[in-house]
């Protein structure tokens, strides 16, 4: 199954919200460096799902605010 994400950077606090249809918007503290910002948008996700954040993977959209991750069914 696979998600989109839109992810907002240095924001205030961690946030995830549900839009409907496989769409998410996750707004994170950390600053798109060092691959710190993608790090947090994986463990909130998979926080928010409930599943191990070593299934979920990149399908695109890694150096973008818009993201699709791949998660297992």
């Amino acid at each position: 199954m696979y998600i989109k994400i839109s992810a907002l950077t240095g924001q205030k606090q961690d946030l995830v919200k549900d839009l409907g249809n496989g769409r998410f918007l996750v707004s994170v503290r950390e600053k798109p460096e060092q691959n710190q910002a993608n790090k947090k948008i994986l463990q909130l996700i998979a926080e928010y799902l409930k599943i191990d954040s070593n299934k979920i993977r990149f399908v695109s959209g890694h150096h973008k605010p818009s993201k699709i991750l791949s998660i297992p069914e």
